[in-house]
């Protein structure tokens, strides 16, 4: 039985961390796509495991985008005005 791409996104995250531009080339999937399936991950995360974030960070100035909510990239740092974004890493982790 072939499991959902919800559950396939779930799997890779239980990995280690990703971005969902690595996640969107693993699977085959739309980054779009990812994204969308990536909030519903996100909810359904056990209290067994834990959803763990490394925040995008801008190359330019350092500047890490801490606390924010939406899954897609950054499109500029607020501060330097720089395109040149490091995307967030996603993880989901079971508790030790």
């Amino acid at each position: 039985m072939s499991s959902t791409h919800r559950q396939q996104i779930a799997d890779v995250l239980r990995t280690g961390p990703w971005t969902v531009t690595e996640i969107s080339k693993k699977l085959g999937m739309p980054i779009k796509r990812v994204v969308e399936d990536l909030e519903h991950v996100r909810m359904s995360v056990t209290h067994a495991e834990r959803w763990i974030v490394k925040a995008a960070e801008c190359l330019e100035c350092g500047f890490v985008f801490r606390g924010r909510d939406r899954l897609n990239r950054p499109s500029r740092c607020p501060i330097c005005r720089s395109e040149d974004i490091q995307d967030a890493r996603y993880e989901i982790r079971s508790w030790e």
